[in-house]
């Protein structure tokens, strides 16, 4: 069976096979069609139990899931571009590089990059991340993971 690669694992607070390297959008998309391909040769190819396909596929899934955030996130991020200068309130940001953010999802952790905005000025500089805020991630859990953890599975 085709291995999914290097995505990370469904950890509620860390993604420790994260990288500090940016992927491209071309590496994202195949690590997805990589975890598809998997999926289907899970179904082609498993000869246990319904119960250990059901629970080898939920892994798979959410791997697929994992890998599908990430690459939306991704193109997000290539859609967002920074000015080169921007105002705000009365205040001028720039561009910095893009950072590193670990986002809980409902399929565990990812990893993804975003621009900062950092406040041109002699003291008490703040800045911000305009994807972050345009996604809505600004301080708070995302509305599917709160969904997510607050639902009853039992």
């Amino acid at each position: 069976m085709e291995s999914i690669g290097k995505l990370p694992a469904p950890s509620l607070v860390r993604n420790e096979e994260g990288s500090d390297v940016q992927a491209s959008v071309a590496t994202l998309k195949e690590q997805l069609a990589r975890a598809a391909r998997a999926v289907e040769a899970l179904a082609n190819s498993h000869t246990d139990d319904f119960k250990s396909f059901e629970e080898r596929l939920r892994e798979l899934l959410w791997a697929s899931g994992r890998a599908a955030v990430t690459l939306f996130l991704a193109y997000r991020h290539e859609r967002s571009p920074a000015a080169a200068h921007v105002e705000r309130e009365g205040r001028a940001f720039r561009p910095a590089p893009a950072q590193a953010r670990n986002l809980n999802t409902m399929f565990g952790v990812v990893r993804y990059w975003r621009t900062y905005l950092r406040e041109v000025a002699k003291k008490d500089r703040h800045g911000f991340h305009p994807l972050d805020e345009e996604l809505g991630l600004t301080g708070t859990a995302s509305v599917s993971t709160r969904w997510w953890w607050g639902h009853d599975w039992r």
